[in-house]
């Protein structure tokens, strides 16, 4: 009994070694620059955060369609690895910090720029992992692994920006496909009831009516006019003991809850007129109060419109950014699907699975 309780360790063993190795197994070797492995294991991580964004928006994939995407999937990687190389040989050197820089920016939010130790203890605040468990089952890639994929990612692009960026310039949408665009478009460019306000609002903190007292005393100060808006918004205390700026709001339940505010009082701030300063609310966990400077009524936009009460542009103007922004962008992946077509030859990539033998590994 002994000896084969021994036996059926080594066969686990064995099992789990064998395994490994088949997740290790070498798809492709980039070698125009440096010799570089592209493992099934590396695969499966990125393949499967493309699946599983395809289930995300509710599209249920066949074999076949899987099997094709992990092709395009591996096929990409090694395009991305051969610009890259191109672009290592040429001289093009990315810096620990800009990758680092872009890391910690990928999950910023609000424009709000934080550290890589801030970053580590909001998701272990949030999720309970570390960032490192975090990013491993978001992404399929470990911390040093995503990283190197930032990496590589901006060489590709600075790198194809570098070579054709004189002549994405010149590509730019039409008036024609602006037209176009609004006139399929055009319901959903609208303005709904919405009214910008000066708000200021200070952290209840350990003592509420300390912090009440100084709210209070910004709100005298705004009332009777004593102290502008901008030296409130100006003030070093902005931003460390209190927050207070203009805002723009939209009559609607997102932005009550976003405010922690009730639809009465929605309904209620919405009735008051330009000038109007309310009086000292209690926001739960702060106090705060605001001032209207102005509203806006909904309706729907013309091409000639600001696309946004006070804006400086048009909805022409926005429409035409936005398509020649997806212009310049088809032409520059082009461009690196050109290249990177270009590079690939038998001298610089040695794909060690074709065919039907390709077919069946990635048919897990």
């Amino acid at each position: 009994m002994k000896r084969l309780a021994i036996g059926f360790t080594m066969l686990l063993s064995a099992a789990g070694f064998l395994f490994a190795q088949n997740e290790l197994q070498p798809l492709a070797v980039v070698k125009l620059h440096k010799s570089e492995t592209i493992t099934l294991k590396q695969l499966k991580a990125r393949a499967g955060v493309a699946e599983k964004q395809y289930e995300a928006y509710g599209m249920k994939m066949t074999d076949a369609q899987k099997v094709e995407l992990r092709k395009a999937t591996l096929d990409g990687m090694i395009a991305n690895k051969l610009i890259a190389q191109q672009a290592a040989k040429e001289g093009l050197a990315i810096t620990d910090s800009q990758v680092n820089a872009a890391f910690v920016s990928s999950f910023s939010q609000g424009g709000q720029q934080i550290t890589e130790a801030q970053l580590e203890q909001a998701v272990k605040k949030s999720t309970g992992k570390s960032l490192n468990e975090y990013i491993l089952e978001t992404t399929g890639m470990s911390v040093a692994d995503y990283k190197a994929y930032i990496k590589e990612s901006i060489t590709v692009q600075q790198y194809i920006v570098s070579k054709k960026q004189d002549e994405a310039k010149k590509i730019s949408a039409t008036d024609k496909e602006v037209n176009e665009f609004y006139d399929i478009n055009k319901t959903k460019f609208v303005w709904d009831d919405m009214a910008k306000l000066f708000l200021y609002v200070i952290p209840k903190g350990k003592d509420a009516e300390g912090t009440k007292a100084k709210a209070n005393a910004a709100l005298k100060q705004v009332s009777a006019k004593q102290a502008s808006r901008t030296d409130i918004m100006k003030s070093s205390d902005n931003g460390k003991v209190y927050q207070a700026g203009e805002i723009m709001v939209h009559n609607n339940a997102q932005t009550a809850q976003a405010q922690g505010w009730t639809m009465d009082k929605m309904k209620e701030l919405f009735g008051r007129s330009v000038g109007f300063t309310s009086e000292l609310i209690d926001g739960g966990n702060n106090w705060q109060f605001y001032s209207v400077l102005n509203k806006y009524s909904a309706k729907m936009l013309k091409l000639s419109d600001p696309v946004e009460p006070e804006s400086k542009h048009t909805v022409k103007e926005y429409i035409k950014g936005t398509l020649t922004t997806q212009k310049q962008g088809q032409f520059l992946q082009k461009a690196a699907n050109d290249i990177a077509k270009n590079l690939d030859n038998a001298s610089n990539v040695d794909r060690k699975k074709t065919g039907d033998a390709l077919t069946k590994l990635l048919s897990w």
